[in-house]
């Protein structure tokens, strides 16, 4: 048991389109890597060993543009995770495979993580800065 911390020390090395958060499962934080360099918690050793996830994206996607203002959706471990820009505001919003709205949340953070219970398809729908994004996920 005890207080630990999470540091960044060559952060220097990621170009600047490039963002990047830690998630704390445990504590059911998502910490903008861009914005700080360190993350303390406590931790004990009956904690999963994968506690910590480290998303990466890099904003600047493809040849063709800047996608930079884009919704990026995709899923992990029964997970659906939504990033939109910085400062965007809107909904994001859940169906299962017969149209029932499941989750509705307000987007207040550059990146979510929610949690699904079943493995199913399912519709994630993003209504951020006057834009649509909606894809198709299935969740094992």
């Amino acid at each position: 048991d005890g207080n630990y911390m999470i540091s960044i020390s060559a952060q220097r090395n990621f170009a600047i389109s490039e963002n990047f958060w830690l998630e704390d499962i445990k504590e059911n934080k998502m910490i903008d890597l861009t914005q700080t360099s360190f993350y303390s918690f406590e931790a004990s050793p009956d904690d999963d060993v994968n506690r910590f996830l480290l998303h990466f994206n890099n904003t600047v996607l493809g040849t063709k543009e800047n996608l930079s203002n884009e919704a990026l959706i995709y899923c992990y471990d029964k997970k659906v995770y939504v990033i939109v820009p910085e400062f965007a505001t809107g909904i994001i919003k859940v169906y299962d495979m017969m149209g029932r709205e499941i989750i509705s949340e307000s987007i207040n953070n550059s990146i979510h993580g929610i949690r699904l219970g079943k493995s199913a398809f399912y519709i994630v729908k993003v209504l951020y800065n006057n834009k649509i994004k909606v894809e198709k996920i299935f969740i094992k």
